[in-house]
């Protein structure tokens, strides 16, 4: 299939521009130096349109509202796929309401050596490369605190390893029914500051499920289920460098604030 460029005119801030039938251009203004954004509407065949692109910040953001309204109506099954695992405090609150009604949860997170800010300690050391043994410590505290749920079977997390490549994945499937296609991380920077978009495809027949499941599958293969904690390494496990400098933000508190923006 080719490609096929159209030339059509910037639209005005605020103006829609047509762009191909049941496309619509959208900028859409904004009060920094990042002053617009460039929002798509799709003709959704009931006289009406999706939104692609979604705002800033926490409060008006439709994406962050979408998201949790896919984990409330979630009845029997929540997967998720993140390259970083650092959950907001609304979600993980979710997630904890979501266990005691027995939902069943599926976390698929990349391993700290599939992250791309990982360094090999046989390279030279630089901060940024702390962050995936920080995310780690994160995870470690979520695994231990819902250690029973995971025991009981409800809550599945895998840890996707596969040679020297990066995990990148993102998204978030509910009920077989729900599918939410985003470059949403799940962390707390996407959800608070950064500019997210996101599709949801809502399939009641199920009718691409099998697609989904086989690349389920081909992920999983490169996954392993951890049982608790002692799966993960801990600070004692890391190198010198990293376990100097998330001591140090430990000891003066500012590790909180760090994860707020990670």
């Amino acid at each position: 299939m080719a490609i096929t460029f159209v030339d059509v005119p910037i639209p005005e801030s605020g103006c829609v521009q047509k762009i191909a039938q049941g496309i619509l251009w959208l900028r859409m203004p904004l009060p920094f130096d990042l002053d617009h954004i460039n929002l798509y509407l799709l003709e959704d065949g009931s006289n009406g349109y999706a939104l692609i692109d979604t705002g800033i910040g926490t409060s008006k953001n439709l994406l962050n509202k979408v998201i949790r309204a896919i984990f409330h109506s979630t009845e029997k099954e929540l997967i998720l796929f993140t390259p970083y695992f650092n959950l907001p405090t609304a979600l993980s609150r979710d997630i904890s309401a979501l266990l005691k009604r027995k939902v069943n949860i599926t976390i698929v997170v990349g391993d700290k050596t599939a992250n791309d800010f990982y360094l090999p300690p046989s390279e030279p050391f630089s901060k940024i490369g702390a962050l995936p043994y920080l995310y780690e410590t994160i995870l470690h505290k979520f695994v231990k605190t819902q250690k029973r749920h995971i025991d009981n079977g409800n809550l599945n997390v895998y840890l996707w390893k596969d040679e020297s490549n990066s995990f990148h994945l993102k998204g978030i499937c509910s009920d077989r029914t729900k599918h939410l296609l985003s470059g949403h991380n799940l962390n707390p920077r996407a959800w608070g500051l950064d500019i997210e978009n996101g599709i949801l495809i809502e399939d009641p027949e199920q009718t691409i499920m099998d697609a989904i499941d086989n690349e389920k599958q081909e992920i999983l293969q490169h996954c392993r289920r951890l049982t608790g904690p002692d799966d993960l390494e801990t600070m004692d496990d890391y190198p010198q460098p990293v376990k100097k400098l998330l001591g140090q933000a430990k000891r003066v508190k500012v590790d909180f604030i760090i994860k707020r923006f990670i």
